[in-house]
């Protein structure tokens, strides 16, 4: 797949597929409405819960039937003041790159394991 395709790729499915709103601290609720790799698993589509865990760049992501921790980084400011998640799209799946916050921060996934 060619980068402008993937980068592409990655636009559309940040913009127009995934949604959220935010609540308390740092926690935000997300729908993604397809099947994606986070840490290395593959979730299924459905409403997930994003949490920071402690302090740092650890977060737990929830859903009905799966749970998942990852490590982040800071990644600056968020255009947005909504939460949302973005992906990119790899050998036909599609990888969690970013944690958007609704308080204008940005969160980069740091390790992205291939199935």
């Amino acid at each position: 797949m060619t980068l402008s395709k993937m980068f592409t790729s990655s636009a559309i499915l940040a913009l127009s597929l995934v949604s959220g709103h935010a609540q308390s601290g740092e926690t935000v609720h997300i729908h993604v409405p397809f099947s994606f790799m986070a840490a290395g698993r593959e979730l299924p589509a459905g409403d997930y819960i994003f949490e920071q865990s402690g302090q740092g760049g650890s977060w737990l992501i929830h859903g009905q039937a799966s749970s998942v921790g990852l490590l982040t980084s800071f990644g600056g400011p968020n255009a947005s003041d909504s939460a949302a998640a973005e992906f990119s799209v790899s050998d036909g799946h599609k990888y969690l790159d970013e944690i958007r916050l609704p308080d204008g921060t940005v969160r980069h996934v740091l390790y992205r394991a291939t199935k």
